[in-house]
């Protein structure tokens, strides 16, 4: 049913395909008529900086582990459940854009202080020869940005993008960077080419995504995971925004020797309004195999989906915004028949408030029930404040953030998070944010002994740019 991937490659080794990339791109820049160089001129060239300073306190969990004695799904103590700690993240770098071409050259740094959890913790694969690590919160020095645009390629707005970039669509859910945290996680090393008119588009994209190591150089290094991605959009005047979207996600090192070759399709249907009825839908199925062996591999069949209604009420005092939403993505009720139901994300964040501020779950056997309230206070502050009711959607499958399993399959309720967050932007160079983060364990945690308290989480985050 499905191409045989086993032993796929690229050509181009894996440390030298986004060099290859922007080498490329480079050539066929260095090709263009005289006249696409005309409007070059150094003055042009742009420079920014953006640093978010963030201040985190954890108390009853860490990221690795859920409990006061921090106890992971191995069974072994990993961290410390009171995690206080500072992280800041730093964006800098320089970009210029013309008639015909543009380029972007950017680097970051993400660093952490106080933190309990080491970049050891965040190894994957330990103990085998394809290990390799994915640290949420220090990276050093790696490129962030570094590509070549050449543009009016089919329409005006149109551009071909070669090397690194961020490729994130709607509301990042199924593709999009995962900075919340503070190293990014999908960074691709890719050719994509955007055909735009006016508001829609269509994007297509081959491409890898680096580790998160800050000890090595990603251009140097392999990447984990390669994939093609298609990401369209067409507005229906105030009715509707479709974002139909196809993703290849081919994965080399995937859970102890497992190869992850799955495909993605589906479709986000959403409507904004600065007044009345407001909805946002997202449909997504997976299919494909996970390659055990040459004589043994496990089929995909796994869908996922969000549907959130709501109302917005522009011209009543605060102008308050309310949506109820269910988000589900399916668990694997047998894991022993030959067939992986459990949904996992294509290439898109797990992090930011899509279920739960706190960060206790990520799109993959779960059922999130929740209501959303959101405020203007004051002209420039934005208030809001969320309930969410976590469940599995299959008790026989795992937690899918932690990975808690239990053999007895009692119990499927992990809690319930009270979420509430205020954004500001008090001067042109500045926005604050802070929130705090209440969650009350539920059975699933409690009485099959994960542990027996319930946590909170506070931030306050200063972003600076320049």
């Amino acid at each position: 049913m499905y191409s045989d991937h086993q032993n796929f490659q690229t050509n181009i080794p894996s440390p030298l395909l986004p060099l290859t990339i922007f080498l490329a791109a480079l050539l066929i820049s260095f090709s263009l008529p005289a006249h696409a160089w005309s409007d070059f001129k150094l003055s042009d060239i742009n420079h920014d900086l953006k640093i978010r300073d963030r201040f985190e306190i954890w108390n009853g969990y860490n990221k690795k582990a859920y409990g006061k004695d921090s106890i992971n799904s191995s069974g072994k103590k990993q961290g410390e459940s009171n995690d206080n700690f500072i992280i800041q993240r730093a964006v800098f770098g320089f970009s210029w854009e013309g008639k015909y071409w543009a380029w972007r050259f950017d680097m970051y740094d993400s660093r952490a202080w106080g933190t309990s959890l080491k970049t050891e913790d965040f190894i994957k694969n330990k103990g085998t020869d394809q290990e390799y690590v994915m640290d949420p919160y220090r990276e050093y020095f790696e490129p962030y940005e570094l590509y070549i645009a050449l543009k009016g390629l089919g329409t005006e707005e149109s551009r071909l993008i070669l090397g690194r970039q961020i490729i994130g669509f709607g509301d990042n859910r199924i593709f999009g960077p995962g900075a919340t945290t503070n190293s990014v996680g999908w960074l691709w090393d890719a050719a994509r080419y955007s055909l735009r008119y006016q508001e829609n588009f269509l994007d297509l994209w081959y491409g890898q995504t680096k580790r998160q190591d800050p000890d090595s150089l990603s251009l140097f290094s392999k990447h984990e995971y390669q994939g093609v991605g298609v990401y369209g959009q067409w507005k229906f005047k105030r009715l509707m925004t479709l974002n139909p979207f196809f993703s290849w996600k081919y994965g080399r090192y995937y859970n102890n020797n497992k190869k992850e070759d799955s495909y993605y399709f589906g479709a986000r249907a959403f409507r904004t309004s600065e007044n009345g009825f407001v909805y946002d839908i997202t449909l997504a199925r997976k299919t494909g195999r996970f390659i055990v062996r040459h004589d043994a591999n496990l089929d995909i069949n796994a869908q996922a989906y969000v549907l959130k209604l709501g109302w917005f009420f522009k011209d009543i005092m605060f102008s308050p915004k309310i949506m109820l939403g269910r988000v589900y993505a399916s668990g694997d009720s047998d894991p022993d028949d030959g067939t992986v139901k459990t949904f996992t994300r294509p290439f898109g964040t797990t992090d930011g408030g899509h279920y739960g501020i706190m960060d206790l779950m990520s799109w993959s056997n779960m059922v999130d029930n929740h209501v959303d309230f959101r405020f203007e206070p004051w002209v420039g502050y934005n208030l809001r404040m969320a309930f969410h009711d976590f469940h599995l959607d299959k008790k026989a499958d795992k937690w899918a953030y932690f990975g808690y399993k239990v053999a007895a399959n009692r119990y499927d309720h992990i809690g319930n998070e009270l979420d509430i967050i205020l954004k500001c932007h008090p001067v042109k160079w500045l926005r604050i944010m802070a929130f705090y983060g209440h969650f009350w364990s539920g059975d699933f945690v409690r009485r099959n002994d994960i542990a027996h308290n319930d946590a909170d989480r506070m931030v306050l985050q200063l972003f600076f740019e320049f």
